[in-house]
């Protein structure tokens, strides 16, 4: 008979398997959706079957880049290996490696396909942000995470009773981060736009309008969830014990902005950063963190779908 202290591990090996298995399963059932799609609606726009057969891509390539990561994080554990540093990898240097290497392959094999196509265009959204890396990321993320167990050491030793309800507190802090990250953005654009000539890069990129929702839901559905868990929850918790609190929460925030990889969006980026880890501290949890994410891309979106974060 098996002692207790094996359950936790079945028990999680059970979880990442299930996890595995439902994404491979709707993966299936979505691939199978757009074939039916394309045989039995002949009156479906070509750019819907592009948008979709682009969206289904993502999926699969973020379900199996998050596959690979979690089989390294967990199951080929070598004390060598730096889940951190992996996870980044795989995120983002990745995404962006291949994103901008399939950009020159692509300016150098077609030359005029950004002045012909502008809506797939590589290279020039890269100030005011486009769909494709932000998707990307925010899978890798979800589907490194889905199976992952998180323990919240962190919380303020004050009264619970003294503390607004978290949902309330998400809301409203979300809110209010969303209103300051606008205010600052507007001011950065602004002055850009008037002292340097490349207003272009700030106009916001155009795509069709599927991609526009679709980068909305995962937005606020996948996005939130999925990069608190692991800026303000896997970070955190494993860079306080050698950087202090404060410090592996600035230094979180500092890299969550970086890693947008869009200027403008550096400074509303790290205030937020700084708005959810304050959340994330006092709750002792990231409940009310990713509540407040959510409303920042929701009342972003409003903004401009490019520019959630």
């Amino acid at each position: 008979m098996k002692s207790n202290s094996t359950l936790p591990g079945a028990v999680q090996r059970w979880r990442a398997a299930l996890a595995f298995a439902a994404g491979g399963g709707l993966l299936i059932l979505l691939t199978l959706g757009l074939l039916w799609l394309v045989q039995r609606q002949p009156q479906a726009s070509a750019e819907t079957v592009v948008v979709l057969i682009s969206v289904l891509t993502l999926l699969v390539l973020g379900f199996a880049v998050g596959t690979l990561g979690f089989i390294l994080r967990s199951v080929l554990a070598r004390p060598g290996l730096n889940p951190i540093l992996l996870t980044l990898v795989l995120a983002y240097v990745l995404p962006a490696a291949v994103y901008f290497g399939l950009d020159r392959l692509l300016a150098l094999r077609f030359s005029g396909l950004e002045q012909s196509l502008p809506a797939i265009s590589l290279r020039s959204p890269l100030f005011p942000g486009q769909p494709w890396l932000f998707l990307w990321q925010a899978l890798i993320l979800a589907f490194l995470g889905i199976p992952a167990e998180q323990n919240h050491p962190l919380r303020e030793r004050t009264d619970s009773s003294s503390r607004p309800p978290e949902w309330l507190s998400g809301l409203l802090g979300g809110a209010a981060i969303a209103l300051l990250g606008a205010y600052l953005f507007s001011i950065t654009r602004g002055w850009l736009e008037t002292t340097i000539t490349v207003s272009e890069m700030t106009h916001p990129l155009e795509v069709a309008p599927l991609i526009r929702w679709v980068t909305l839901l995962i937005g606020v559905l996948v996005a939130p969830w999925a990069e608190e868990r692991f800026f303000r929850g896997e970070l955190i918790q494993r860079w306080q014990p050698r950087m202090g609190t404060w410090a592996a929460g600035l230094a979180s925030a500092a890299l969550f902005a970086t890693l947008q990889l869009r200027p403008l969006l550096w400074l509303p980026a790290f205030l937020a950063g700084i708005g959810f880890f304050w959340l994330y501290r006092v709750y002792g949890g990231l409940k009310s963190a990713v509540i407040a994410h959510t409303v920042v891309n929701a009342l972003l979106f409003a903004l401009g779908w490019q520019w959630m974060i």
